[in-house]
């Protein structure tokens, strides 16, 4: 019997001593931010239905505030067009898009994924964080954006709803 309590007792002390890792569930990530075009950046060309390609400025600078990064530092933060095809099916341009999103400390969170802008003006995709840095390390989760882009400026206007793990303090 002394035995027998004896081994509970040696389970029940490496049970609780051992380190645990606590995994949180992901919270809710919203974004509102306002992307002028880079004029310094290189343009990507988009095949239009017609044969003709469209060129469009492949990055932009983004201000604006997400969910649990506050206020974003627009030196840092960047919207990248990383390919664009037309897509008959929808009549749109498809593109793969990637958001690098960082706060004046460092923090960032990268997302990645493709949407369809359509000859509307209006934008629609999804994204998977792709990469985490400062208290983002390791962070995994997902955005849904919608986006409307001034024909004139090429500015765009995007807000996005979605899902991120929330920072490991």
């Amino acid at each position: 019997m002394k035995k027998l309590i004896f081994l509970i007792a040696v389970f029940l002390f490496t049970a609780l001593s051992c380190e645990k890792e606590v995994i949180l569930p992901p919270e809710e990530f919203t974004m509102n931010v306002t992307i002028p075009p880079d004029p310094a950046a290189e343009l990507i060309t988009c095949l239009l239905p017609d044969g003709s390609l469209m060129p469009l400025p492949s990055s932009g600078k983004i201000s604006g505030t997400a969910a649990f990064l506050g206020t974003l530092d627009a030196a840092k933060s960047t919207l990248n067009i990383l390919s664009c095809d037309y897509n008959p099916n929808y009549n749109a341009l498809d593109m793969d898009i990637r958001y690098v999103l960082e706060n004046a400390d460092g923090d960032a969170l990268t997302f990645e994924g493709s949407g369809q802008t359509y000859f509307t003006n209006v934008t629609a995709g999804y994204l998977e964080v792709k990469q985490g840095t400062g208290k983002f390390k390791d962070a995994y989760g997902w955005m849904y954006v919608t986006s409307t882009i001034d024909p004139i400026t090429l500015t765009v206007t995007s807000t996005g709803d979605g899902m991120v793990s929330p920072p490991k303090n």
